[in-house]
């Protein structure tokens, strides 16, 4: 009788809505799924994208004629 308890009260924990932070700040930039629609383990809800960029990375052909140099802002 106790594990059946112990089942619902851990089905009705898993109905409940659960609050998503994001490790970072930025926009929404894609919607994968809505609200009340069941998503696998490890399957994306939404898409963020920061508001600035940390990091870039560009490719240059060969021969090097200048030396690439780190923009100042």
């Amino acid at each position: 009788m106790e594990a059946i308890k112990w089942k619902e009260k851990q089905l009705e924990l898993s109905l409940k809505p659960v609050l998503l932070k994001a490790p970072f700040d930025g926009m929404v930039s894609m919607v994968h799924h809505r609200s009340g629609e069941k998503v696998l383990r490890g399957n994306p809800i939404i898409t963020i994208s920061s508001s600035t960029a940390s990091n870039v990375i560009g490719y240059i052909r060969q021969p090097i004629q200048r030396k690439p140099k780190k923009a100042t802002s």
